[in-house]
């Protein structure tokens, strides 16, 4: 029997599904508990944590290139890879297991693995590219092999190098278990990691793809957002009532973000959430390594500090078949002339500076609002922008910005709104928001084609140019307010030259 049980682990068997890039926690099969990364043990064995939300257990799983079943197994808490030990040690004892920065050339057959499946998410995992790779496994200790704080090796199982355990095979399946997909959870790069959807756990609930999301505008103030070799990139957590929390990491995509610049982030949303259900915003700017340097930093240049002017955020939750805009109370600085939360490399009280601002979700009104009083279907349209300058000012006088509301009723009617800022200078990185009564003729939202912005300077030398970095532009007709156009970017549109106008598509 022991015979049998050993050509079965070491003979290659026809395996069922491969499995696929994504990321994953590892769960020994036998006992339910995850592989997790701790400071005092590189790798140990855990309970799972409450609701999925710990990065220490999450795990993306690449396969290499050009290879079957060989995978990278990098840690997402640490940003570091699997690794064995070199191949001198595998003639006396089974290599060690370490996490390390990703290696490059001959080296990265170190940080390479064969995913062995000899059932339905059963998996065997072993160091590739060695002598007799199916005789070591990665495993868990015999010793303690019940306990929350088991540790994780490698391991033999031949009768000759370890005749003790060498047929006890509980230590050495696993199951990948791909991550909810209410936790959102993201690659380095902001963008999703697809799990294998083939893989079945009663304790995985697989969310359909959502067209749910959240997008938040961060307002940086004086102290520019810069990317350093001994900081995190910004990470963002919203809280939900009664679920998992919703991550994204690299909510800056590795960019630094410019003093008094906005930059919007989107956060996709399960498809099983409600507005009410979202109720704070967490943001980290963390040191690296989980947090703790691991080296005393004396040049202050090297410690990069932010200030969080201001935080907008709005929602578009599908509701019955129809997409609704949900907008949340600004989180502004609560002093003026001061951050909303200035980030530190190090130190801080935690409510006014640190490394974790925490602000609260309010809603305080949606895209389609249900007032159909008769003094608000009475009422004639308002119309709202909102602007955010960037580098360049907007210079007033004979120098203005007009809107054109172009309707598809034919005979072409359309309607002016002329010199929005009223003739007055708009500066550099400043937000101006400006309310107007419409006084034509009756018009519904479906009349609406497109919204045309147009800066009235003139060329050659001495023409004003305008940076335009933020719009938002909402509409009020019989009580109901919607959202017309609202992007930001870096800019939006330079006004300049032969481009003083731009056509801007809305929501619909």
């Amino acid at each position: 029997m022991k015979k049998l049980l050993i050509l079965l682990l070491i003979t290659p068997i026809i395996s069922f599904a491969q499995l696929k890039t994504g990321r994953y926690f590892i769960r020994q099969a036998h006992n339910g508990k995850y592989i997790q990364y701790n400071l005092s043990a590189t790798l140990m064995l855990a309970d799972a944590c409450a609701d999925f939300s710990c990065r220490t257990q999450y795990f993306d799983i690449t396969a290499v290139a050009g290879t079957s079943k060989i995978y990278t197994i990098k840690n997402v808490q640490t940003g570091k890879y699997l690794t064995f030990s070199d191949l001198d040690a595998y003639e006396t004892t089974a290599p060690a297991i370490k996490l390390e920065p990703l290696r490059s050339g001959a080296n990265k057959r170190f940080q390479q693995f064969l995913i062995n499946s000899d059932k339905d998410n059963i998996y065997s995992i072993h160091p590739n590219k060695i002598t007799g790779t199916l005789e070591v496994f990665l495993a868990t200790e015999m010793r303690d092999i019940n306990s929350g704080g088991t540790l994780i090796g490698f391991e033999y199982k031949t009768p000759d190098r370890n005749p003790a355990n060498y047929a006890n095979t509980t230590n050495v399946t696993w199951n990948f278990m791909p991550i909810p997909n209410a936790t959102v959870s993201r690659t380095s790069i902001s963008t999703p990691v697809v799990a294998d959807r083939t893989l079945r756990s009663p304790s995985v609930i697989v969310e359909q793809p959502s067209s749910n999301k959240l997008d938040i505008d961060f307002k940086t103030g004086a102290d520019n957002l810069e990317m350093k070799p001994f900081q995190e990139n910004v990470e963002i957590r919203i809280i939900v009532r009664n679920k998992a929390d919703v991550i994204l990491l690299n909510a800056n995509k590795g960019q630094s973000w410019p003093n008094n610049s906005i930059k919007r982030v989107t956060v996709p949303l399960p498809a099983n959430i409600t507005v009410d259900e979202l109720r704070e915003i967490h943001v980290y700017r963390n040191r690296k390594n989980g947090g703790t340097p691991t080296t005393t930093i004396f040049n202050i240049s090297e410690k990069d500090n932010w200030n969080l002017e201001k935080i907008t955020a709005t929602a578009r939750i599908k509701e019955n078949g129809v997409l609704k805009t949900y907008r949340f109370a600004d989180l502004p600085s609560p002093v003026p002339g001061r951050p909303l939360f200035r980030f530190v490399y190090e130190g801080g009280d935690g409510r006014s500076e640190g490394q974790v601002f925490k602000g609260s979700l309010s809603n305080v009104g949606s895209g389609s609002s249900t007032n159909t009083s008769a003094n608000a279907t009475n009422a004639r349209p308002v119309f709202k922008i909102a602007t955010l300058t960037g580098g360049d000012d907007l210079r007033g006088g004979n120098d203005n910005l007009n809107v054109l509301i172009r309707l598809k009723i034919r005979p072409v009617r359309n309607i002016a709104l002329n010199n929005i800022n009223n003739g007055e200078k708009w500066s550099n990185f400043t937000e101006k928001t400006v309310t107007k009564t419409i006084t034509a003729a009756a018009f519904t939202f479906d009349d609406i084609e497109d919204i045309v912005l147009r800066h009235t300077g003139g060329r050659g030398t001495g023409a004003d140019d305008w940076y335009l970095d933020k719009l938002k532009i909402t509409l009020t007709i019989a009580g109901e307010t919607r959202v017309l156009v609202d992007e930001v970017a870096a800019p939006i549109h330079y006004f300049s030259g032969d481009n003083r106008s731009k056509i801007f598509t809305i929501i619909r």
